[in-house]
C-alpha cells in the first residue's frame, strides 16, 4: 500500500516491489475482503493510464501496522537481551 501511495498506480508499486502485477492485485483485493474495507480508490487505465489512491481506512491501517510493528520490535529486542545477555 506505501508503493501505491508513493507511485500512484498498483502497476509501478508492482515493479518497484518485484512482484508482477496480479499478485500485487490479489494481494490488495484478499487484503480489502478480509479487513472488510476499501484500501484504494481505484481509476481504470486508458490512453492516460491509471490511478490508485489510498483511502483514509488505508492510510488509518498502515498507521497501525507501523505501530505494531514498531511495538514489536522493542519487545523482541528487550526479550533478546533478557535470554541471552543476562
Amino acid at each position: 500500500m506505501k508503493a501505491v501511495d508513493a507511485e500512484g498506480s498498483i502497476s509501478r508499486a508492482a515493479k518497484q516491489c518485484n512482484i508482477s502485477f496480479r499478485r500485487a492485485w490479489s494481494y490488495l483485493n484478499s487484503a480489502e475482503k478480509n479487513f472488510g474495507i476499501k484500501l484504494l480508490d481505484r481509476k481504470k487505465g486508458g490512453a492516460g493510464g491509471g490511478r490508485s489512491t489510498l483511502t483514509p481506512e488505508a492510510r488509518r491501517l498502515i498507521e497501525k501496522f507501523d505501530l505494531l510493528s514498531h511495538d514489536t520490535g522493542r519487545y523482541a529486542s528487550k526479550r533478546f537481551e533478557d535470554l541471552f545477555r543476562r
